[in-house]
Parts: structure tokens; C-alpha cells; sequence
């Protein structure tokens, strides 16, 4: 493996601009000088951290000019436009969970098995679901086909909602037994759903109905390895992090090979506009530019420690989620390496 030292001069910069991941052209030119609200703090690094937030950050959604994050204490918003975070509420709840639909509903589920609803025009949390066993929502997921949404829980369940939340139903259950909690829940863009287990990866071809484990290739000497994260890069090869390993299936997961192994960290995945893949591990990023099948490192100094989530903007920078809010690249990824 081919390693690289990174060293970058960090320029201060004073307006910001949030984007989300989407496609672009393969040799895109250099990203605009706008950027994220900086904090007082800086020191040299891969990542800057981002100012006004210092919660613990579990989940980060982006859209066209705006971040949203659950942390510990609530539901924040930054959008291009304000410039700064601003608090949505729900600050007395443990946010695990995090998705904005097409008609710009944000629905957020929490360690108490609770999923609330709020909308920008409306400005209130409305509770939609409530598990009577405190079962927390590790995962969500919208189905941009069918407007679904689906919501995974700590017992191993999969709940679907096809009115907006307002009812929900039992779909998948990993085990009726035993817990074995549902990690994430990804759907690609053929409108297959990807659900990552600590029994393995299952697939649902029919929006929820039926689901298979995918076992081909995906299995340890004790066992099937967890799925703790599930992506897809442009033509919807599929990634999976299951802490110690990456696996790769090119044939919407029957079949499976490790392309990477022995990390601390291969959940923290993110896949940017190129298809370059990045592996957020302890003091090094682990990348590769074509498709897995070769890795390089980047050496960076580590920020607060632990890393909980990871996402990619439109223009490539990585936003990393942590112990006391949540960093951005300072140099971005849509920029040929």
C-alpha cells in the first residue's frame, strides 16, 4: 500500500456553504472558496472543526444547501443562508437516527423508540411512533420510489410507513428470538433495500416485503460478520463496513470479496461524485480510486475522539461526526487525487 504524507496550509475563510452528495462531471473544477463557519479553535489537520456546535453528533443528512445532524440533545440545521446552526428541537432527546423526505418533512428517531415528525412550515415535533419497549431507532431510510420510510430498531426489527409516518408496520424482523439490532437501512437507486445486521447484510428487492440474507461471500470462520454501514457508488456496486473489514458485491450483493481488511474503522465510509472511496479510520484515511480494488493512506491529525458518522457534500468535502460536534475536509475529495 502506497502511503502518503499530507500536509495542508489552511486558509481562512469567512462565508459558508453547505452541499450534499451528487453527481458530477470526472474532472470537476475546483470547488467554490465558500465554506463552513469555522471554529475559534484550529490547529494543523485533514479536518477543521465546524463553529457554533459542540454536541456529540450520531447522524448527519445533507441536502442541496443544507446540513442536518442528531446529537445527543436535539435536531441542529446549517443552511447557506443562515450561516449558523439553529437549534430544531427535540434537545431532550438522544437522536440515533435522521432523514429528510422529498416534501422537506424531517423525521428523527431516538434512543427511546420514539420517531417524531417536524416540517419548516410547521415548527413542531410531532411524535408518529412509540415503542412500547423503549426500543431505540438505530436507522432510517426514504424510499424515493415509493415514498416509504423505513425505520430499523435495536431488537432487530424493520418498521415501513407508507402514509407519511402516520402508521407504521412490522416488515423484517432479523431474529423473533434474540435481538440482533439493525445497523442501517441504504436503498439504492434501483429502489433495492440494504439492511445491515449483526447477523449480516439482508436485501429486499419488493420495497419490504420478502428479504433474503445475502450469505455468498460474506462470512468468518465464527460467523457472519456485522454490517455495521452499507453505500453505492454510481452504478451501484455495493460497500459494506463491518468494522474490520470492507466488502464489495458488483452483482447487488449475491455474491461478496474483501477489498480491504484489517481497520479499525470501516464502518466510516463515504463514497464521493467520482467514486472514490474513503475509509475515516484513527489518524488515517484509507483511499481508493478505482473501486477497491487498490487502497492509499493519508496520514492527518486525529480530532476528538470517538468518530460516530460520516458524510460527503456535493462538492466532496467530508463532514465527520464526532464526541464534540461535527469537522469538515479542508480539502476536498471532488478534486482528482
Amino acid at each position: 500500500m502506497k502511503k502518503i504524507q499530507l500536509k495542508i496550509i489552511f486558509i481562512p475563510l469567512t462565508a459558508s456553504l453547505i452541499f450534499t452528495f451528487s453527481h458530477c462531471e470526472k474532472n470537476p473544477e475546483a470547488p467554490s472558496e465558500k465554506r463552513y463557519p469555522e471554529d475559534t479553535y484550529q490547529y494543523e489537520s485533514y479536518f477543521k472543526k465546524i463553529a457554533g456546535l459542540s454536541k456529540s453528533v450520531h447522524v448527519i443528512v445533507t441536502d442541496t444547501d443544507r446540513i442536518f445532524v442528531g446529537t445527543e440533545a436535539g435536531v441542529y440545521r446549517l443552511s447557506r443562508n443562515e450561516g449558523q446552526w439553529t437549534n430544531l428541537g427535540l434537545t431532550d432527546s438522544y437522536v440515533t437516527s435522521l432523514i429528510v423526505d422529498s416534501l422537506d418533512n424531517i423525521y428523527a428517531g431516538n434512543h427511546l423508540g420514539e420517531i417524531y415528525k417536524y416540517h419548516i412550515s410547521q415548527p413542531d415535533w410531532k411524535m408518529v411512533y412509540k415503542d412500547s419497549l423503549y426500543n431505540s431507532i438505530q436507522s432510517m431510510a426514504y424510499h424515493m420510489n415509493n415514498g416509504c420510510i423505513y425505520a430499523g430498531t435495536r431488537r432487530g426489527e424493520i418498521y415501513q410507513s407508507a402514509d407519511d409516518g402516520e402508521t407504521w408496520d412490522l416488515v423484517f424482523q432479523v431474529r423473533d428470538w434474540a435481538p440482533f439490532e439493525i445497523f442501517c437501512l441504504s436503498i439504492n437507486s434501483n429502489g433495492t433495500i440494504f439492511a445491515g445486521s449483526e447477523l449480516g447484510i439482508y436485501r429486499s428487492d419488493d420495497d419490504g416485503e420478502n428479504w433474503v440474507n445475502l450469505k455468498e461471500g460474506f462470512y468468518m470462520t465464527d460467523g457472519y460478520p456485522p454490517a455495521w454501514s452499507v453505500h453505492f457508488n454510481s452504478v451501484d456496486h455495493v460497500f459494506i463496513g463491518t468494522g474490520f473489514s470492507i466488502y464489495r458485491s458488483t452483482n447487488n450483493g449475491d455474491d461478496w470479496s474483501i477489498v480491504e481488511d484489517n481497520r479499525t474503522q470501516s464502518d466510516l465510509i463515504v463514497i464521493n461524485s467520482n467514486d472514490h472511496i474513503y475509509n475515516i479510520d484513527y489518524e488515517e484515511i484509507f483511499y481508493s480510486t478505482d473501486n477497491g480494488d487498490t487502497w492509499q493512506t493519508i496520514e492527518y491529525k486525529h480530532v476528538q475522539f470517538p468518530y460516530y458518522c460520516v458524510d460527503v457534500d456535493v462538492n466532496g468535502y467530508i463532514l465527520l461526526g464526532a464526541q464534540n460536534g461535527i469537522y469538515n475536509s479542508i480539502q476536498s475529495t471532488a478534486i482528482e487525487n
